[in-house]
């Protein structure tokens, strides 16, 4: 395949986990050249690999099976990359070394003792402080026939339906509303 331009060869990373992707050629390979009478250099921003019958030629190893115009310098800005690669000196970036993230520290207390809790005593049979009969007994609240009737329809659960139709005017056409 054979691409050439007067100004701008412009294309979009198409890959994925750092395989760069883009144009894809075949056996046939990729020249990139700028066309005669073009008025400054070419400048080139593309990305792309080689398949040929499944295997594929990706990232610095397809930049240096491309081929470019003889005189590079003349031909491409200094800024023209493909692959990432620079195309006038024909340098590739080196990836970063992989970095272990430094995952911070939630807990900035050191307890070196084993923590101890007060023993609670219970008197009579079911004392072991255990999830039995008498846990609820352990909790000081009120049994739930004790407490007051919530007749709020939001925090009751209740339906809101209900109360609607009990003629009760709670406030909503306060400000004029209809």
């Amino acid at each position: 395949m054979e691409i050439s331009a007067g100004e701008l060869v412009l294309t979009q990373n198409t890959g994925a986990n750092g395989i760069y992707g883009g144009i894809t050629v075949g056996a046939g390979g990729l020249l990139i050249t700028q066309q005669v009478g073009a008025p400054g250099p070419l400048q080139v921003i593309a990305f792309g690999q080689r398949d040929v019958g499944g295997a594929l030629t990706t990232n610095d190893d397809w930049f240096a099976l491309v081929e470019f115009a003889t005189d590079r310098a003349a031909t491409y800005t200094a800024e023209s990359t493909f692959n990432n690669c620079i195309i006038v000196t024909g340098a590739c970036p080196t990836p970063p070394d992989p970095v272990d993230p430094e995952i911070p520290s939630t807990n900035h207390i050191l307890i070196e003792e084993p923590v101890t809790f007060p023993e609670i005593s219970e008197e009579g049979a079911a004392s072991d402080f255990q999830f039995g009969f008498d846990f609820p007994r352990l909790l000081d609240t009120a049994l739930i026939s004790e407490e007051d009737l919530v007749d709020d329809p939001v925090t009751s659960g209740g339906d809101s339906a209900v109360h609607a139709l009990s003629g009760v005017d709670n406030g909503a056409n306060e400000e004029g509303e209809d």
